[in-house]
């Protein structure tokens, strides 16, 4: 169980808070003009200011919201096409690398989807929503409606993210001959490893 602000929560906050002061300053605005009431230059341009930089920050703020909210498992189970994956992690069965994964708490199951298939650079989350919204027009130009997939192969350095530098992992025998051709990409992870997800049948 989980208590307190969350990041999400404080960004939501703040949105609301930055959106309320936009408002305030638009009606002052508004009321100054209507009566034709003289002020200072100086106060005249702090107004225009904070009118320019309170809506540019409520929409930034309003970003950072939302690429917060799509981390979560159940942003991507909101398109109907991504519940089969998402269903996939609660299998029962449990003996996908994902349900693998997330039953035994290897990765956040609240955010195991951006975990897994984020890529961890500096602009990596924002190249990943990039995919995603390519994925989504994608779906929706198509008369065919393939199941989805990767436009790559699932890279090992994801993998690596946690499990490099691990001892169990990096000293197991079966990673040992070969640890050199998965750092490179050369192997991948999957080769050996049970499939990611269930996949959905082709409709």
């Amino acid at each position: 169980m989980h208590s307190g602000l969350e990041v999400g929560d404080l960004l939501r906050w703040a949105g609301l808070g930055l959106g309320l002061v936009s408002l305030v300053l638009l009606g002052i605005q508004w009321r100054l003009l209507r009566t034709g009431t003289r002020i200072p230059l100086r106060e005249r341009l702090l107004m225009l200011a904070g009118l320019a930089i309170t809506p540019a920050s409520t929409l930034i703020v309003s970003q950072a919201v939302a690429l917060e909210r799509m981390k979560s498992v159940e942003f991507c189970n909101s398109c109907h096409v991504m519940t089969p994956y998402v269903e996939s992690l609660r299998a029962n069965e449990g003996v996908t690398l994902a349900a693998l994964h997330v039953q035994n708490h290897r990765v956040d199951p609240r955010t195991a989807c951006y975990t897994c298939h984020t890529q961890h650079s500096l602009v990596g989350p924002i190249l990943v929503k990039m995919k995603g919204m390519r994925h989504l027009i994608r779906y929706y130009t198509r008369n065919d409606k393939d199941p989805i997939e990767l436009y790559a192969p699932y890279p090992n350095a994801n993998c690596l993210h946690c499990h490099g530098g691990a001892r169990n992992f990096e000293e197991h025998p079966a990673h040992t001959p070969v640890m050199d051709q998965i750092v490179a990409g050369e192997m991948s992870c999957l080769t050996c490893h049970a499939a990611m997800h269930h996949q959905p049948e082709a409709k």
